[in-house]
């Protein structure tokens, strides 16, 4: 890896003109194309930093941070809470819909009875 960071510094100085160009063109070329791949995962890494820290996190460890927050979470809930506390809901929507249907029958029968009166 320290290989190929030297020669992309290289290309980069001489692209730059600090250092005079090698002789070999097919190096300079693929060394130059190296550069750019390079040079555009670097980009592609600082969108990337830019984008996490515009919605508030700190980068991959920032991400991961929040990951492991998230986690931490879940694991605080167990699966058998969340199947309890949905049937419990189930529970209380049918008492509920039972009793909105008792209050329909109590209005039908008021209504009858104010009917009768009159």
């Amino acid at each position: 890896m320290s290989e190929i960071y030297d020669a992309l510094r290289r290309v980069q100085e001489q692209r730059e003109g600090r250092t005079p160009q090698e002789n070999g063109h097919h190096t300079q070329t693929m060394l130059e194309e190296m550069l750019r791949q390079a040079e555009a995962i670097l980009r592609f890494s600082e969108d990337v930093q830019r984008r996490m820290a515009d919605v508030g996190v700190d980068g991959i460890g920032g991400v991961l941070n929040l990951y492991a927050q998230l986690r931490g979470a879940m694991d605080r809930v167990t699966q058998s809470e969340l199947t309890a506390t949905s049937a419990d809901i189930d529970h209380l929507v049918d008492a509920m819909s039972r009793l909105r249907d008792e209050l329909d029958r109590l209005k039908a029968l008021k209504l009858t009875v104010e009917g009768m009166q009159h």
